[in-house]
């Protein structure tokens, strides 16, 4: 095949996939189900604990919980907001070096 025809079957295919999310948010919009808190203790030494706003989010009957981080952004919990608070925060550097090995 030619390059243009490569090139114009991979803008395609970019714009079928963007068009395609824009229409399924739009169908599915996200909707914020309830609020709550979370206290997380920081596992550095002489870290204190802090409390952050959580939420439940519902996209197409399916739920799952975000967390609010101290700069107002907020961060999917995966499972577990304290460790999600802990990972993005204080321990984000010391994750990269766990990763690393």
């Amino acid at each position: 095949m030619a390059q243009t025809t490569m090139a114009a079957i991979a803008i395609a295919l970019v714009v079928g996939v963007l068009g395609f999310a824009l229409w399924y948010t739009q169908q599915h919009p996200r909707h914020i189900v309830g609020y709550g808190t979370v206290q997380v203790r920081s596992e550095r030494a002489g870290g204190g604990t802090s409390t952050h706003q959580t939420r439940r989010i519902a996209i197409n009957a399916a739920e799952f919980q975000e967390v609010e981080m101290p700069n107002g952004t907020w961060i999917d919990c995966g499972g577990d907001c304290a460790r999600a608070v802990r990972d993005a925060g204080d321990g984000f550097w010391d994750k990269q070096q766990r990763d690393r090995r």
